[in-house]
């Protein structure tokens, strides 16, 4: 058993050399067939072109016999598997040319591409040590696992779920996604079944919903607690006697079609072998069924295929497949995967070192943004609707019926934002010392670029500090060597693959962590152990969702290392206990970042994928969870060339024997004349000549996404291959070619077989045991933030009228001071008009927010009337250019709750006045005190207005400013903000200035507000109701009350603050000489 201090000892978290540190484990990943055999096929030196090509295809109808690869065939492609046994004998020319092109790409991939498919490569372990050896077993010892594919799997369930006689007995529970809108209840996710699939490979997700009926209410209201079906028809009979149970049985069995309901058919994706979570269910239910009994076979049919070596279970799985289509027909009812065997599997610790140098280069190389740069502009749009202060539950949020709706770039039903990228300074800064790099390497002739710590510096990320780094990460390398003596005496490369790695430590072992042993299984465990420590107030939760494609189901299917699950669409591996239904999670933002919090267990929720699915792709609500989960932190990417990247060349991009960007060619429309491609011999001239040119490695990566062919430019083979994907060019494409070394077929890793190209996973955690608590503003845990009712909002023809006037710019003072004040004396003399605040926004444009409160309706009689000519008299002069009447929704969470919102309005409507009387004051030059002098005034005044003591007040401003800010603008100020900013002797000093009886008399009228919400704040905290943290309903009427002074001006109100500390404690040194 691996203990905390193991974890510790085996990640060498005391080291300080780099922010991240790799596990003592990694995965090890490579193609099923040597490199010999690609050699054997393709590496034919000294032939000429037409010689060449015969031979080429002769060694591939050679191979296609072969029974190791005819299975590896098989499990991949019926199709192709099929045309193999035809190869030699078939006349047609165009069809023959299609096979062997086909072949050609699976045998190339089955020799030279360590990502596992099938049986194509497979997965094995390892661990560091002084020496590096890894060996394998031969061919005959590896190892496969099928399983039911889950685009079949839930084929079945869809079929089962339909069948009466196995309903019956089938526990059934209430979908925890569910929630109400209006009279409809809606989920945020269909599933069909995994079969969202259409047929141009796009995905089609919409909200779903019912209407909310009674009888919809008492149904769900019933299955909250998991029950047998029949037993559920029955509760639902007793409430209704007279109607028939036939009826009952069919709108039943259709809010389980709807998914409003789910069975316990639906298997957990947290489990390795959900197929047999299902034939355990039946073999409950419904044991003596031939249906069962054939089901019983296959799985047994399965284990059998999975004992047989490699090349010795063709038929078998031809059995298997068809009777496996004889019940649901899918493509591919089968899903394997394969484990290496291996004699040996260490790597040395100075390639773990190199691990370590690459992760922090990337991560230092990455763009200084905090989590999501779409997530960024939509927690902007959070923060206007909803404020700092307020938690919003996830459903709720993401309908946009109801909230925000999904952020951009989110399709899964598709956002109603947009999005574009804009050109950041770093990326400008970062492509123009990249261009002069790639120039200086073009006038030497070299194809090389050396990342050394001066050039480091020039394009790196100085602006986010360390503490910001991911948790953890997964890297992707190959490592090139022709020896094994040569690796452990450091002569050895390390290429970043194409597709780099993860944002999680464990992500890439999740899919296959039934294929390790168990102490693979506690190393993966000790992952969480380690984030844990970091984010010790946090809980942990896995996402578990049906995807909208069933069969991208293989990939998320895994074991759960976290202690929660989050479970949309199915069934939980956990207890109920530790399962975190959407309808508990609540989503709140700081100016930094997202965070969501789970409503039971008050807790802030980090959410979390233990497999490769891509959270791009799923719906909305799924995504939103796996990104929030990334939140708070700079996240790494793949070194990118940006604009750079359309070059037809690019030079590699190194640091030591680490390559992070191997050398690249493009391919475009233009590259060729095309009337010469057509002809093999001109075709084969073209290439010839481009490479001269380019200086192009024999050996290249044709590479699209993460998909690479190894291809040999010697070989007329693959120039036809290169050829034929040319010429499906469209405008805009290009074919991306990547170096690779001449060594790569002198592999170290060796077997009974020949050598072996090799792909290693290594999990990196960060070091630094610092709490979330110093990443980002975490939010509390022991208030309630979260208040739920459309009761809430106050819509025109309410008791507030809710106005936005745009287009004063300059004149917003003369506004607030004459205009608004004449308004508003007019609408209380005419009885319509009981109370009325304003802010003022930019949203960009700036503008004014006035909510004005009375009688509903005087307000829809008088007051609409009466606002109608203000708004035409202020566009005639030149004040107004566009209005808007709005929802009001007050910011109810951070005014304290419920019970204080309204003693909260009425500080607003004292504030209000107060200020622009102030503002009338100044603007008249009628008293010679300036708009930061005023803002000192106004703080200390609101402080002691709430009760605060001086001392007290002190210590507040000490706690939440930097006291070595502003220090020289005070001392420009120093003796007039002594003089009117001390209230000793109720503000005798104040008084004694030009008007400041008047200004004293009007924070008088504010303090009588100030007290009494005081009062009432202090008696909802002693109950344990407050909603906000009480320092923090403080910062926000303050931050108002300036606002309504000085405008949306951050750093004056900075500076006001910053002021006013100074102020104090100066007048405190100065009381006690006194």
């Amino acid at each position: 058993m691996i203990t905390k201090e193991d974890d510790l000892k085996n990640t060498s978290l005391t080291t300080e050399s780099s922010i991240f540190c790799a596990l003592d484990f990694f995965m090890i990943r490579t193609p099923l067939l040597p490199i010999e055999v690609y050699k054997e096929c393709f590496d034919l030196v000294g032939k000429q072109d037409i010689e060449q090509y015969e031979m080429g295809i002769e060694n591939l109808q050679e191979l296609s016999s072969n029974p190791v690869i005819r299975e590896t065939i098989a499990v991949a492609s019926n199709a192709l598997h099929s045309s193999l046994d035809n190869i030699n004998l078939s006349t047609n020319n165009k069809k023959k040319r299609q096979t062997i092109d086909s072949f050609s790409r699976y045998l190339n991939r089955m020799t030279t591409r360590p990502t596992p498919y099938g049986i194509f490569s497979g997965v094995s372990h390892g661990k560091f040590h002084n020496l590096g050896n890894i060996s394998l077993e031969g061919v005959n010892q590896f190892k496969k696992r099928a399983r039911a594919d889950m685009e079949w799997l839930l084929k079945l369930v869809e079929v089962l779920e339909k069948s009466e006689e196995i309903m019956d007995d089938l526990y059934i529970t209430t979908n925890t996604s569910a929630y109400k809108n209006g009279n409809r209840l809606k989920i945020p996710y269909h599933t069909g079944y995994g079969q969202q699939l259409t047929q141009e490979n796009a995905f089609v997700i919409n909200y779903h919903s019912i209407s909310y009926t009674p009888v919809v209410k008492q149904v769900l209201e019933i299955a909250k607690e998991r029950l047998v079906f029949k037993d559920l028809i029955k509760e639902v009979s007793n409430l209704y006697p007279d109607t028939s149970k036939a009826i009952i049985y069919k709108f039943v069995k259709q809010l389980l079609n709807e998914e409003f309901l789910i069975s316990e058919l639906r298997p957990p994706f947290m489990c390795t072998n959900p197929f047999n979570h299902v034939l355990n269910i039946l073999l409950r239910v419904d044991k003596n069924s031939n249906f069962t009994t054939e089901l019983v076979e296959i799985k047994e049919y399965i284990e059998q295929y999975n004992a047989l070596s490699i090349g010795t279970g063709e038929n078998l799985l031809k059995l298997i497949n068809h009777k496996m289509n004889s019940i649901v027909q899918v493509k591919n009812p089968l899903q394997v995967d394969l484990v290496i065997k291996e004699k040996n599997n260490t790597l040395t610790y100075e390639i773990k070192e190199n691990v370590e140098k690459a992760a922090e280069l990337l991560w230092k190389l990455s763009p200084p943004v905090i989590g999501f740069s779409h997530l960024s502009q939509y927690r902007n749009e959070f923060l206007e609707k909803y404020g700092p202060y307020r938690e919003v539950p996830i459903l709720d949020l993401l309908d946009e019926d109801i909230g925000l709706g999904a952020p951009a770039t989110y399709k899964y039903p598709k956002s109603p934002y947009s999005y574009n990228e804009p050109i950041s300074d770093f990326q400008k800064k970062r492509e123009k010392f990249l261009n002069k790099w790639i120039m200086e390497a073009v006038n030497k002739g070299e194809m090389e670029i050396e990342i050394d710590h001066n050039r480091l510096k020039d394009i790196e990320d100085n602006e986010v500090d360390d503490e910001k780094a991911p948790l953890s990460m997964e890297l992707y390398f190959s490592i090139l060597s022709r020896s094994k003596d040569a690796l452990n005496k450091g002569d050895y490369k390390m290429i970043l693959s194409p597709n780099p790695g993860s944002e999680g430590a464990g992500k890439t072992f999740g899919r296959f962590i039934d294929l390790f042993d168990t102490e693979v299984t506690e190393k993966m465990n000790s992952i969480h152990n380690l984030e844990q420590e970091i984010e010790e107030d946090a809980i942990f939760a896995e996402i578990v969702y049906l995807p909208p494609a069933g069969r991208n189901s293989n990939v998320a299917l895994t074991e759960n290392i976290r202690p929660y699950e989050i479970v949309i669409g199915t069934n939980s591996s956990k207890g109920a206990n530790h399962t975190i239904p959407l309808s508990d999670i609540v989503v709140g933002a700081t100016f930094d970042s997202f965070y969501l919090k789970s409503k039971s267990l008050n807790k802030k929720i980090i959410p979390t994928n233990n497999h490769m699915l891509n959270y791009l792709t799923a719906p909305n609500v799924c995504r939103f969870l796996a990104e929030i989960g990334l939140e708070g932190r700079k996240r790494w990417m793949s070194f990118d060339w940006g604009n750079l990247g359309d070059l037809p060349v690019l030079p590699r991009i190194k640091s030591g024997n680490i390559i992070i960007s191997p050398a690249e060619w493009k391919i475009n429309q233009d590259t060729f004349d095309k009337q010469d491609i057509n002809e093999n011999h001109k075709w084969n001239n073209l290439i010839n000549i481009w490479r001269d040119k380019w200086k192009v490695s024999k050996y290249v990566f044709l590479t699209v996404g993460d998909n690479r062919l190894l291809l040999d430019l010697d070989n007329p083979l693959h120039l036809e291959i290169i050829r034929k994907d040319y010429t499906k060019l469209t405008s805009g494409q290009s074919l991306r070619l990547i170096e690779v070394d001449d060594d790569i077929l002198d592999s170290w890793v060796t077997s009974e077989q020949g050598t072996y190209l090799v792909e290693c996973v290594f999990p990196l955690v960060k070091k630094h045991n610092e709490r979330l608590s110093n990443v980002i503003d975490a939010p509390r845990e022991d208030i309630n933030k979260t208040i739920i009712g459309d009761e809430r909002l106050k819509f025109p023809g309410s008791e507030w009228l809710y106005v936005k006037l745009y287009g004063m710019g300059q004149r917003q003072e003369e506004f607030i001071s004459k205009s608004l004040k004449e308004f508003v004396h007019s609408a209380q003399k005419e009885g319509w008009l009981d109370s009325w605040f304003f802010i003022r926004y930019a949203d960009p444009k700036h503008h004014l927010r006035i909510r004005f409160k009375g009688d509903p309706h005087l307000i829809q009689t008088k007051g609409l009337i009466a606002f109608y000519k203000w708004s035409q008299q202020l566009r005639e002069e030149g004040m107004l250019s566009n209005l808007t009447i709005d929802t009001y929704d007050p910011e109810i969470e951070r005014y304290g709750g419920d019970k204080l919102i309204l003693e909260a309005e009425n500080l607003f409507f004292a504030d209000s006045s107060l200020i622009s009387n102030l503002i009338e004051l100044k603007r008249w030059k009628k008293i010679d005190l300036d708009e930061e002098v005023l803002g000192v005034i106004n703080v200390i005044s609101i402080f002691e207005g709430l009760g605060f003591t001086f001392e007290k007040t002190l210590n507040w401003l000490n706690d939440s400013l930097n006291y070595k800010e502003y220090l020289v603008e005070f001392r420009e100020k120093r003796s007039i903000l002594l003089k009117v900013a001390n209230s000793h002797e109720e503000w005798k000093s104040l008084r004694e200035e030009p008007n400041g009886l008047t200004i004293y008399n009007l924070f008088l009228k504010r303090n009588y507000y100030l007290e009494k919400y005081s009062r009432e704040i202090e008696e909802e905290k002693s109950k344990g109701k407050l909603t906000n943290d009480y320092d923090d309903i403080v910062g926000s009427v303050i931050h108002m009350s300036l606002n309504r002074l000085i405008g949306v001006n951050r750093e004056k109100e900075k500076k006001i603050m910053a002021l006013a500390r100074h102020t104090l404690h100066n007048l405190r040194y100065l009381r006690r000489k006194q």
